[in-house]
């Protein structure tokens, strides 16, 4: 029974499939998306929808972080890492683009400690050689006629 079932499903929702596809290479994707939705969960197209509903959503979010990750590139090309790193923290986790992001942070976050690194070595070779001042004589302790032999704070008094 359930063969024919999935057999008119198919046929019902085939043409709808067909439309978003349509829709997708004219290149309005959000729209296509709107049409495969229309294939519900438990229909025998549904899997078939959700996929190209991924891959439609993971197109836009190329061409909405492209330009993102672009203008990070072009910071940290120009030396400015910092504000790279910035730009490109905006590609939130699930995007299409994170991993490349992220690649692209780290590249950018291992230069600027190198730099940084360096700056600091360059610094401490243009220090003056500065002799360090000689140790001071210990100071002589004034003699006691009568010497305690135990500290003060010792656990028990002198016998």
């Amino acid at each position: 029974m359930w063969g024919w079932v999935a057999q008119i499903q198919v046929i019902e929702d085939t043409p709808i499939l067909n439309d978003a596809r349509a829709v997708a290479a004219s290149g309005r994707l959000e729209q296509a998306i709107q049409v495969a939705s229309r294939v519900r969960p438990g229909r025998a197209l549904y899997g078939d929808a959700q996929y190209l509903i991924g891959g439609w959503i993971y197109e836009i979010q190329i061409v909405e972080d492209r330009p993102i990750l672009n203008q990070a590139a072009s910071l940290a090309s120009q030396g400015y890492l910092t504000r790279a790193i910035d730009v490109a923290s905006q590609i939130a986790p699930g995007r299409a683009l994170y991993g490349e992001a992220q690649g692209s942070i780290g590249r950018w976050a291992a230069e600027r400690a190198e730099i940084w690194r360096q700056r600091e070595q360059d610094a401490i070779r243009s220090q003056p050689n500065v002799e360090e001042p000689p140790e001071p004589e210990p100071e002589s302790l004034p003699e006691e006629s009568n010497p305690d032999p135990a500290p003060s704070d010792a656990p028990f008094p002198p016998a």
